[in-house]
């Protein structure tokens, strides 16, 4: 399996879906956690998975790509700056 194949997969395997609200969507992040973003970014979440990691005392969702064999760290794209909650 390739890397984007991988990638792929645990974006769909975190994936929650729609909030039966209608107005979030949501998605399983690492070490237990979850985001709600907004509904409008739900196919951005099903895209990539997404993981916690902690910097200046705070925790973010972000997410990795690998270019060129190199792995690139994203903090706080435009869906994860949506988000509205994040609970253990």
């Amino acid at each position: 399996m390739t890397h984007e194949e991988r990638r792929r997969q645990l974006a769909e395997e975190r994936y929650g879906g729609i909030c039966e609200c209608g107005d979030h969507a949501w998605c399983r992040l690492t070490q237990g956690y979850v985001a709600f973003v907004d509904v409008t970014d739900a196919d951005t979440i099903k895209e990539q998975a997404y993981s916690i990691q902690q910097a200046h005392g705070a925790l973010y969702a972000a997410h990795a790509k690998q270019i060129d064999n190199a792995k690139i760290m994203s903090h706080g794209n435009e869906a994860m700056a949506k988000v509205t909650a994040s609970i253990r």
